[in-house]
């Protein structure tokens, strides 16, 4: 996978009240292959977050900018700036307004009045630094170790003795428990995951299998 792909089917959340530009990032989307999710509400934009494996949400900032603030931070205490990159759309450009996304854990920012070729710009340049990301997560993991979370990942619940037969059946020469037991600790280090049903989890929704 070459990271800086054009056709990646990259996927957006847009919390963006202003109908023309909500209508243009559409259009963008077509244009590049992305898939676009749209949210209404701040509860709406959490259910598409906790359901969708997504790689940029766009925001923007009304009249309630609270409730922008409080989005912006939950999504925060979930992902990461690398994980889930958020880029502010913001109706005038003021050192407070834009103190405030950044304290909230926004990772870009555009201001009013922006033409379509700067908004594609910012829109671009976050989805490239995700895609790096996630190539980097991808190439670090070990074609074995990606094979073990895609068991745990279908087959949640299940016991090691169990993973163990049925990755052994994909495998010309097969592995002992305690190989097993090594990849798992390895996998649990390099993903910083406590439990290996969580590991595959994370993986799943970073789209690293």
């Amino acid at each position: 996978m070459n990271p800086m792909c054009s056709t990646y089917e990259a996927r957006l959340l847009l919390h963006v009240h202003d109908l023309a530009c909500r209508e243009e990032i559409m259009k963008m989307a077509i244009q590049h292959n992305w898939i676009t999710h749209v949210a209404r509400s701040n509860e709406e934009c959490k259910s598409i977050i906790a359901a969708e494996s997504l790689d940029l949400v766009v925001v923007e900032r009304d009249k309630d900018a609270q409730a922008c603030y409080t989005l912006c931070s939950a999504i925060r205490r979930e992902y990461s700036h690398d994980e889930l990159p958020i880029l502010f759309i913001l109706d005038n450009q003021t050192s407070s307004q834009v103190s405030r996304i950044y304290e909230h854990g926004a990772n870009d920012y555009i201001a009013k009045p922006f033409t379509l070729c700067e908004l594609l710009s910012r829109i671009q340049t976050q989805l490239k630094i995700r895609l790096l990301q996630r190539y980097i997560a991808q190439s670090i993991l070990t074609k074995t170790e990606k094979e073990i979370l895609c068991l745990y990942s279908q087959h949640r619940g299940e016991k090691r003795r169990e993973i163990i037969k049925l990755l052994n059946k994909q495998k010309p020469h097969p592995i002992t428990l305690k190989t097993l037991d090594n990849h798992i600790t390895n996998i649990l280090k390099k993903i910083d995951a406590t439990h290996i049903a969580d590991a595959a989890i994370i993986a799943k929704k970073q789209r690293w299998i």
